[in-house]
């Protein structure tokens, strides 16, 4: 019994090839602007802090996590986003 109460579930986690893809054409519906390179700067590539906390929003929606807003300060790239994702998906619920 005790093994059972000791055991953590994970939620199954998603390739960050497919997060990638899948935050790309989120940023694109957002902003009307494609990125290509997941590991392109998002600040460079005219993406503000407004749209980064709309963007937070939507994740939390789309992918059923819980992210603090002081994460998006980490929101460099797609590439970046991908892993904060993929790690939030992977924490026990």
């Amino acid at each position: 019994m005790n093994e059972m109460r000791s055991a953590r579930v994970t939620r199954p986690s998603i390739p960050v090839a497919q997060l990638e893809a899948e935050l790309a054409n989120i940023i694109k519906e957002m902003t009307g602007h494609p990125i290509s390179d997941p590991k392109a700067d998002l600040a460079a590539a005219g993406i503000d802090s407004v749209t980064m906390l709309d963007l937070l929003a939507t994740l939390e929606t789309r992918f059923n996590v819980g992210l603090t807003e002081d994460v998006v300060q980490e929101f460099r790239s797609i590439h970046r986003i991908a892993h904060i994702v993929r790690d939030a998906i992977r924490l026990p619920k």
